[in-house]
């Protein structure tokens, strides 16, 4: 089957925009928050994209990080203009295609099998696609790596710590571009540190 392009939605097939529609129906039952139903919206098709990548909430990234024992490894998959306006802490910046700097970065971290890699960007896209490379070129098992599922934009939506580049306390974030910068509150866009 006809994959869908999270953001082309002329390109897809019959089938998947009746699955689209149904998605819509569905989302608009459970809400009438409009963004809440974008934000759904993209993950939805996020997974539908990257149907291999493991998906992790940001509650479920919350609790790991809470715990002792295997701190998840946090790759942010964003340009250095978003990664300076806010990032979690503790995350290493890498590009979207570049796993090389990921198997740095793993290295550097003391990577075993077992631990979590988690990447993320703004919605989820560049991350997806990075989670996806680095089990394609067996930097870490499928198992071990995931994206965070509404990526940053959801973690700031739910009030979670953020840093900037400086390390202080922030709850700004890029906004990517004019579009799925609507996915957060225009106070809490930024596009200066």
């Amino acid at each position: 089957p006809k994959v869908c392009h999270p953001f082309r939605v002329d390109s897809i097939s019959v089938k998947c925009k009746y699955e689209l529609t149904q998605q819509l129906k569905q989302l608009r039952s459970e809400s009438s928050d409009t963004s809440s139903i974008a934000m759904d919206l993209c993950k939805w098709l996020l997974q539908r994209k990257f149907p291999s990548v493991q998906q992790l909430s940001t509650a479920d990234l919350a609790q790991r990080q809470s715990q002792s024992g295997s701190t998840p490894i946090l790759l942010d998959v964003r340009p250095i203009e978003e990664y300076s306006v806010s990032h979690l802490e503790g995350a290493h910046r890498v590009d979207m295609n570049d796993t090389a700097t990921a198997a740095q970065i793993l290295a550097a971290n003391n990577y075993q099998p077992g631990t979590p890699v988690v990447c993320y960007c703004s919605i989820g896209y560049r991350s997806s696609a990075l989670s996806k490379a680095i089990v394609a070129e067996k930097l870490a098992p499928s198992a071990d790596v995931f994206n965070l599922q509404g990526s940053l934009f959801q973690w700031a939506l739910e009030e979670r710590p953020l840093v900037t580049a400086k390390g202080t306390a922030t709850d700004k974030v890029h906004p990517y571009n004019w579009i799925f910068g609507m996915l957060v509150p225009r106070e809490k866009r930024s596009l200066q540190p």
